[in-house]
């Protein structure tokens, strides 16, 4: 039996010339979803950019800003979601906690 090649991270596999069509709809439905997750990512360090600079030009230390679900103790649920799966980027697993937040009744 021939070895099997490993897959090198960030790769979802071989490339093939021809791929069944709906293997071709679910990777380009996957590379939309990244690019969106990209943009928002991108507009929201843009958001909170400008946010800093104003608040630093006008003297403000704090500003309320609704919470959208965000839990009190989230610093250290972060951390031990880290800590349980180490190969997760901390926005995933911000996301997946403010998910589990809001679905037990959070705001």
């Amino acid at each position: 039996m021939a070895k099997r090649k490993k897959t090198p991270a960030g790769q979802l596999g071989n490339w093939l010339d021809e791929v069944p069509k709906v293997v071709q709809e679910a990777a380009d439905v996957y590379d939309k979803a990244h690019m969106v997750k990209t943009k928002a990512r991108e507009a929201l360090n843009t958001a909170k950019e400008t946010l800093i600079e104003r608040m630093r030009a006008n003297g403000i230390n704090k500003v309320r800003i609704r919470n959208a679900g965000v839990p009190n103790d989230l610093r250290s649920r972060i951390s031990e979601r880290l800590e349980d799966d180490p190969s997760i980027p901390w926005d995933q697993a911000l996301a997946e906690i403010t998910e589990e937040n809001l679905a037990e009744g959070g705001e």
